[in-house]
């Protein structure tokens, strides 16, 4: 036991003793789903929302639900054939 725990949100799966909790993940329903399953308190956090990770982190960010004072990683999908210095989002 290295002392860190987890939680996994799924459009499709459940499997509670992991906790792996079937939710679709949305930008209005995130910080409800964080506070009702675990922690806010995040060190790593994972994002793979088809075109939605942006908005689903603004949410987070916005509704005081991620503290950013203990954040060490964000790990999210993008688009590598995107100008990197180009600030583009997909709308919601």
């Amino acid at each position: 036991e290295l002392g860190a725990t987890g939680v996994l949100f799924d459009r499709s799966y459940e499997n509670p003793k992991i906790n792996l909790f079937k939710h679709a993940i949305t930008p209005w329903n995130i910080n409800n789903l964080l506070t009702a399953h675990s922690s806010t308190d995040i060190a790593v956090l994972s994002l793979d929302i088809d075109f939605n990770d942006y908005h689903v982190l603004k949410a987070m960010v916005d509704g005081g639900v991620l503290n950013l004072d203990g954040l060490k990683l964000i790990i999210c999908e993008y688009n590598s054939h995107l100008d990197p210095t180009e600030k583009k989002t997909v709308p919601y």
